[in-house]
């Protein structure tokens, strides 16, 4: 019987005849160029991948760091926003503090000004009645002097306080500055006196009103002078001869250099006259001790 061979349980399949086979036949056992040339491909893409890993974890480094200094920087934003309310709230404060401030200083200014219109009321009080000078206001006396009110600042300034109240009187009264002062009614003027010691009660210390009478005459004489020279308003014919007289003088001198030099002129006209009489022993003339006449 012939011999069967043994079998290991599993069918021997025949070897695929496969292409690398055939190519490793083909080329006697030596492996294909193509493997040969995709070794430099294959390191080229290895070392760009490395660059690309070292560039991404530098590029990952770079992100943090960046991410560190943004959170940094939202700090301290919040820091400076926090520090930025806390200035405006106090500056809120301060605000608040100052006008408090302002409203307390405002009511001791009231409080003072009252104080010192009592004290001005009180001493009004006690002043004493005032007569009238002697004389002319302004030619014999001075009007400021007279009433008291010269020597300080402050009793100048109320001085000119009261001046500038009865010009406006007296326009509110509406009393002709174009006439003079006697020639304006005696109701008139009894109203303006009554109104001027009512908004000063200083002027009720001077006899018969005359320090507001003597005010309210020399703003109206001035007011008419000035009307006079500026041609808004013809002067009485009893003045003429006052305005013929201002036509001559020399508007461009004082009156006290244009008397000088008129003196000065006298005086050199009377030794002109006397000179030639003082030559006359000269000639001969032996009529007196000093050969003078007489």
């Amino acid at each position: 019987m012939p011999v069967k061979a043994q079998s290991s349980g599993k069918e021997n399949t025949p070897l695929k005849d496969t292409g690398a086979h055939r190519t490793a036949r083909q080329t006697n056992g030596q492996p294909p160029a193509e493997v040969d040339n995709a070794g430099p491909d294959l390191q080229a893409i290895l070392a760009r991948m490395e660059k690309l890993d070292a560039d991404l974890r530098k590029e990952r480094k770079e992100n943090e760091v960046l991410a560190q200094k943004l959170n940094a920087q939202a700090e301290n934003a919040e820091d400076v926003n926090q520090e930025h309310e806390a200035l405006e709230n106090r500056l809120l404060e301060l605000e608040q503090t100052l006008t408090e401030e302002r409203d307390a200083n405002a009511q001791l200014q009231d409080r003072l000004e009252a104080l010192e219109d009592e004290g001005e009321a009180s001493d009004n009080n006690k002043l004493p009645m005032i007569n009238r000078p002697k004389g002319t206001a302004g030619q014999h006396w001075s009007i400021q002097e007279a009433m008291g009110l010269a020597g300080s600042d402050r009793k100048t300034d109320a001085y000119q306080g009261i001046q500038r109240n009865l010009r406006d009187l007296v326009h509110n009264a509406r009393i002709r500055w174009q006439s003079p002062w006697n020639e304006i009614s005696a109701s008139d003027k009894s109203k303006l006196f009554q109104v001027a010691r009512e908004q000063h009660p200083l002027l009720k210390h001077y006899t018969n009103d005359w320090a507001t009478a003597e005010l309210v005459k020399q703003y109206m004489k001035n007011r008419r002078g000035s009307a006079y020279r500026n041609g808004w308003l013809t002067p009485p014919a009893k003045f003429a001869h006052l305005q013929a007289n201002s036509n001559k003088r020399d508007p461009g001198a004082s009156r006290t250099k244009r008397a000088k030099v008129s003196l000065a002129a006298k005086k050199k006209g009377k030794k002109v006259a006397i000179a030639p009489r003082r030559r006359s022993p000269t000639a001969g003339s032996s009529d007196g001790p000093d050969g003078l006449e007489d």
